[in-house]
């Protein structure tokens, strides 16, 4: 039995090492929503250093998260050459 025992978890760790991929490589950007379009499915953030981010979000209904003005963040991933959007928050004062 304790062989059995010793069997089963050398395959699960074999398993689960050979079952690991790397995570999409998301990017995280936090800032004030200076502009959203529900129509094109799109957002763009000003962070407090750096370019603004106009990013198309995969998930339109998202956007009715935050508005023009508020406090954002958004993770994405580069697709294609295109900021693709995968979640969306809005940040209350202190979790900036």
């Amino acid at each position: 039995m304790k062989i059995l025992s010793i069997l089963l978890l050398a395959a699960g760790l074999t398993l689960a090492a050979i079952g690991t991929v790397p995570a999409d490589d998301l990017v995280t950007v936090k800032g004030t929503v200076t502009s959203i379009s529900k129509d094109a499915g799109t957002i763009t953030i000003k962070p407090k250093s750096g370019a603004e981010v106009a990013i198309v979000m995969e998930d339109r209904d998202l956007l009715g998260r935050v508005r023009a003005g508020e406090v954002g963040e958004v993770r994405y991933r580069v697709k294609d050459g295109v900021n693709s959007g995968v979640n969306l928050r809005r940040l209350v004062q202190g979790c900036e």
